[in-house]
């Protein structure tokens, strides 16, 4: 082991992949199925006849491995702690397994979060951008009750997009689970902010305003109301979105 490094990891109890975890780093180098690979890499392994997804965080730059050392849980560990929150509140998540985190001279590098696998039949975008999508307005009802009771249970998810939703179709009842969920609050919410959630959900207004329509049923809530909350935080966070996206443009 070279000088000034360590480890820190948590598994879950009563599990049998405590040597794939902490071999993670050579284990990711595998040949094996890439879910995703932009800012994160996550990769589905097949350990001991089950099936796991395992998430690569990006390293931070100096200033966030110091933060993440000293002052602020790293995203691994935060999606650890979060996921077995929010199977104490009984919400549908995929399982959490372990985190990794490999430090060197004492900083944060490399972290890694690994979850069971969710045998999901869609994302919430193959249906926010698919109007012909078989059974679209049944699931969008099922879907405002969903998101109803992980606010009503005081969940904020601060990344609630359309690829942080994955969902199954049991013959007509529509499974839901939260992924990417580093980025989590558990507070009260008021009516704002369960507006302001949804926000992120779709790049239209007129697409979640078909989720409020089923929204406000639930939640015994005025539609223009909450239609009205909705809609100026979508304009905030588009508004938003510009002003990054032109200074990006200023530093390239």
């Amino acid at each position: 082991m070279v000088p000034n490094t360590r480890i820190k990891y948590r598994i879950i109890s009563n599990n049998d992949i405590e040597d794939f975890v902490l071999n993670i780093r050579e284990n990711f180098k595998a040949d094996v199925k890439v879910l995703y690979n932009q800012r994160n890499v996550i990769k589905l392994f097949k350990v001991n006849g089950k099936k796991y997804v395992v998430k690569s965080f990006k390293i931070p730059h100096l200033f966030n491995r110091i933060i993440y050392s000293f002052f602020r849980k790293s995203k691994a560990e935060r999606s650890y702690i979060n996921t077995k929150k929010l199977e104490s509140l009984n919400i549908g998540t995929p399982s959490p397994v372990a985190y990794i985190e490999f430090y060197s001279s004492f900083l944060i590098k490399e972290s890694f979060y690994i979850s069971e696998y969710f045998d999901f039949d869609y994302q919430m975008s193959d249906v926010l951008y698919d109007e012909t999508f078989n059974d679209r307005d049944s699931v969008f009802k099922q879907f405002a009750k969903f998101t109803y009771e992980i606010h009503d249970k005081g969940v904020f998810h601060s990344d609630y997009n359309h690829g942080n939703i994955l969902f199954k179709n049991n013959k007509g009842i529509y499974e839901f689970s939260l992924v990417d969920v580093n980025r989590m609050k558990f507070m009260t919410l008021n009516d704002s902010l369960r507006m302001k959630s949804l926000c992120r959900l779709a790049t239209d207004l007129s697409t979640l305003k078909l989720i409020v329509k089923h929204y406000h049923k639930v939640a015994n809530k005025d539609f223009i109301y909450l239609l009205d909350l909705l809609t100026k935080h979508f304009d905030k966070f588009k508004r938003r979105q510009k002003n990054i996206q032109r200074l990006k443009k200023l530093f390239r």
